[in-house]
């Protein structure tokens, strides 16, 4: 007696939730001091957030939904990350609602 597999779900992929926030117009390493010392894992992520006039940066949304141990190491790092007040007083980075990558550096 054979077996017969139904193919309609064998065949499925795993469709990974996407939010289509935009193009990035900027890319911040926000634990640049640590990430000199560090070889590990490079992280990119791609979300929306809030420039403040004080340099500050608040996330809003992300592109594809994140893992917790993610979201927690952003919030960690942002507390202390601002962005160079050189690069917002001659306009190079806009202050308001961005499209940017967060990139980080974490231990293998």
């Amino acid at each position: 007696m054979a077996i017969k597999v139904n193919h309609e779900y064998s065949k499925e992929k795993k469709v990974e939730k996407k939010n289509n926030i935009g193009k990035a117009t900027y890319i911040f390493w926000i634990n640049k001091t640590e990430a000199k010392k560090l070889r590990g894992l490079t992280f990119n992520i791609k979300c929306k957030v809030t420039i403040n006039e004080d340099g500050s940066i608040k996330i809003l949304g992300y592109e594809k939904e994140q893992p917790y141990t993610v979201t927690k190491s952003l919030k960690k790092y942002l507390k202390t990350f601002r962005v160079d007040k050189e690069a917002l007083a001659d306009g190079r980075v806009k202050v308001g609602d961005q499209v940017v990558f967060l990139r980080y550096v974490v231990l293998k």
